[in-house]
């Protein structure tokens, strides 16, 4: 059984760049509203590929990803935002290289499940030995 007066906040994964982000953030700002003297680190993904956009969808997704961010501004203690590509705006640039970590950027979802999850949790395993969050 867990027992919930002793948890210390949230540590959120949501998708920073389509119209899932308004949920997610609409999401923080519930556990804002329930849970205020918790804290919220929410960590906004971005793709990495954006092919045969147009225009339109291009200034769309920087639309909802000024929404978003606006609003994890004003409601999460701390965010993040996650992008494997170069940049994140207009178009993400050339994807990052890493020597050791194999993965197919044209799939969205590749790391979202497997990889940065993995590194986030070593990353809270971390700081939650030493009380840093």
């Amino acid at each position: 059984m867990i027992n919930i007066l002793n948890f210390q906040g949230f540590h959120i994964l949501l998708d920073g760049s389509d119209g899932f982000a308004g949920l997610g953030t609409s999401a923080v700002e519930y556990l804002e509203d329930e849970y205020s003297t918790k804290s919220r680190l929410v960590f906004p993904s971005i793709p990495s590929d954006f092919s045969n956009t147009t225009p339109l969808q291009d200034n769309m997704r920087i639309l909802n990803i000024a929404l978003a961010f606006h609003s994890l501004a004003e409601h999460s203690c701390l965010f993040v935002p996650l992008c494997l590509g170069s940049s994140g705006w207009k178009q993400p640039g050339v994807p990052r290289e890493f020597p050791h970590l194999q993965y197919n950027v044209s799939n969205i979802y590749s790391l979202v499940s497997g990889s940065r999850q993995r590194v986030l949790c070593f990353i809270f395993l971390i700081f939650n030995k030493h009380n840093l969050i």
